[in-house]
């Protein structure tokens, strides 16, 4: 038998820790972007302009798409812009951060737990801790650049716990100001930083069966996170300088989005198995869930009750052993904030399921499961407990090995899953048949590799494929329009016209005023010489969004070969009314007025041109309708 203690040496072990999280996570570094990191790098003006932009970082909504703003994550946002400032553009350096990241919330973590329960067996600590490393449902948020926000709450508010377990044992002010300052960081990075606080009562109450302490006390945190909250809330409506438009989310997402909030009450508990389910089993894992991939479950499901029996049930267990065993309690407590908070029963969550959601509850459960393990070697005799130090036999160490090996090698192999946008979309998607999302996604990763490569001897296996995961997407969701959008324009490509209309027709019945379809709609009674048909649907399009990407260079295109120009600076002339501040509708109708040699009118819209995007191009432009106006 071997005997394990930190004795004086436990950073010995957390250096250990640190660098087990590079052996399981360091593949990652040479993946690229993938799912939503443009939200953080090169398409965020945002985070371009580097450490100078830092102003509008912090006076402005994060993320930004299309017509949206959503979102204030500034902390976010300012570490991109300094990595950019002295990195550039580079995925590989965000994916060393992100482990680094990582391997530093596991550091505090580590010390977190050993200095509020010096009573508990280190072994159980550290492999709390090393279960917590190698478990595969912390892939996403390490390989996940955008998921970043998570990583950084997650540091920051493992250090406010720390800076408050301190503050309850010697009482010093200056550990109140260092937990204010982490306590800011997390919310102005993200409102995960909820889930810390959440467990800062049985924090409290876990050092009051220590010794008594002042409730009074107790209340100053409260009272100082309270502050920190309502003061950035009063802030963001002085700092922030767009209008907010937060986008709505679609049934596949999360169908509970037109639910009221009892019925999120037993979905949430079902939502909560799902979550236990990765836990335990966490070699198949997705990117994204949605419908219906996690069915919605009402009270006539079995599935609410047994959620709440097991629930009920640690939940008795953690008062059982609050005084016996404080570690194995809290544990629970923390797995119990991080899966409620996920359960979508307070907010909903976008897919419904998300592993990166169960960071730190995870925790938790990985606690959880070393405190166990632990009492269950000793009943068999696995570890045997000698002045607190405890000898450890062949089989225990085997065992413990084997399974951090499994889970280790699990995900150091889904790290390779992320190497991409496409690789990982396209794997996911196999196993994932029942997500309408996830089928629609596939299939227009498909479409983009058969639009960038026409001449691909791979043309027909690709359509092929594509066709499969749009009629497995309907199947799931018969109104899911993208996907329908997508078939149209699959067939529309084999040339199978007809077929190709009766989808985007399809896609009409569900929102008649959706511009890409209006545009395909054009395209092809275009192609049929459908002449006034095209023209109805060019225009419908360009009444509901004059900025589908090559829609003006198309209507153009049909105006100049069908010798349309007074019909169309008519229409476009009307909807300007619409979008007075539409550039690419100004520059269409210039273009028609010079080709019609109405050098005055063409004049007339080159100065609002100008009034909405001043250019040189403009100016000279205007210069020399000019002159050939005077002559």
């Amino acid at each position: 038998m071997k005997d394990f203690s930190f004795g004086n040496s436990k950073y010995k072990y957390a250096i250990i820790i640190i660098v087990l999280t590079f052996l399981v996570y360091g593949n990652s570094i040479q993946n690229n972007y993938s799912l939503d990191d443009h939200l953080v790098n090169d398409k965020n003006e945002l985070t371009q302009h580097g450490i100078k932009n830092i102003k509008q970082v912090f006076t402005s909504y994060s993320f930004k798409e299309k017509e949206f703003n959503y979102e204030y994550r500034p902390v976010l946002l300012l570490s991109f812009a300094i990595e950019y400032s002295v990195f550039g553009v580079h995925p590989h350096i965000s994916h060393f951060i992100s482990i680094l990241l990582f391997a530093l919330f596991v550091f505090f973590l580590f010390n977190f737990l050993s200095i509020t329960f010096p009573e508990s067996p280190p072994l159980v600590i550290f492999f709390g801790i090393v279960l917590f490393i190698v478990h595969p449902i912390h892939t996403e948020v390490v390989d996940n650049i955008k998921s970043r926000d998570e990583l950084l709450t997650s540091v920051f508010g493992i250090c406010m716990l720390l800076q408050f377990q301190k503050y309850f044992v010697d009482r010093k002010t200056y550990r109140l100001l260092l937990a204010a300052l982490f306590t800011g960081l997390g919310f102005l990075t993200k409102e995960s930083i909820m889930v810390f606080i959440a467990v800062i009562p049985f924090l409290f109450l876990i050092n009051s069966s220590k010794k008594k302490i002042d409730l009074k006390r107790f209340l100053i945190p409260i009272i100082l996170i309270a502050s920190i909250f309502i003061g950035i809330k009063l802030g963001k409506v002085h700092l922030l300088n767009s209008e907010t438009h937060v986008r709505g989310y679609e049934f596949y997402e999360n169908p509970l989005y037109s639910k009221n909030f009892w019925a999120r009450i037993p979905a949430g508990f079902s939502v909560c198995l799902v979550y236990l389910r990765l836990l335990f089993w966490p070699f198949v894992l997705s990117f994204y869930y949605g419908y219906n991939e996690v069915p919605i479950d009402n009270w006539t499901s079995v599935f609410p009750y047994v959620s709440i029996v097991f629930h009920a049930g640690i939940i008795y267990l953690a008062i059982k052993y609050f005084k016996k065993d404080r570690l194995l309690s809290f544990g629970i407590i923390i797995y119990l904030a991080g899966v409620f908070a996920a359960s979508g029963i307070i907010k909903l969550m976008p897919g419904i399921v998300g592993e990166r959601f169960m960071f730190f509850g995870s925790a938790g459960f990985t606690i959880v499961v070393a405190a166990l393990l632990y009492k269950l070697f000793e009943k068999y005799k696995w570890i045997v407990t000698l002045k607190s130090n405890p000898k450890i036999n062949s089989k225990a160490i085997l065992f413990s090995v084997a399974l951090v090996m499994v889970l280790g090698f699990s995900s150091f192999s889904r790290n390779s899953d992320w190497k991409d946008e496409d690789t990982l979309i396209l794997n996911d998607a196999e196993h994932l048949q029942n997500s309408a999302k996830v089928q629609d996604m596939a299939s227009f990763r498909l479409l983009t590799k058969i639009y960038s490569q026409p001449d691909s001897p791979e043309k027909t296996k690709l359509l092929k494929q594509a066709e499969n995961y749009c009629l497995q997407c309907l199947a799931i969701y018969p109104e899911y329009i993208n996907c329908l959008n997508n078939l149209g324009t699959l067939y529309f490509i084999e040339q199978n016209y007809s077929e190709s209309a009766k989808y985007y027709q399809k896609a009409l019945k569900v929102d008649s005023t959706d511009a890409n379809v209006l545009f395909n709609l054009a395209t092809i009674c275009q192609k049929l010489n459908k002449i006034e048909q095209a023209n109805f649907y060019y225009e419908k399009a360009l009444s509901s969004d004059p900025n589908i990407y090559n829609l003006i260079p198309f209507y153009k295109q049909y105006i100049v070969k069908n010798s349309k120009e007074v019909e169309a600076i008519a229409f476009i002339t009307k909807i300007l009314r619409i979008f007075p501040n539409d550039y690419e509708l100004h520059l269409l109708i210039i273009d028609l007025y010079d080709e019609q040699h109405d050098y005055n009118s063409a004049i007339y819209y080159l100065n609002k041109a100008y009034q909405i995007k001043p250019s040189i191009e403009l100016a000279k432009f205007k210069g020399t309708l000019e002159k050939i106006n005077k002559k």
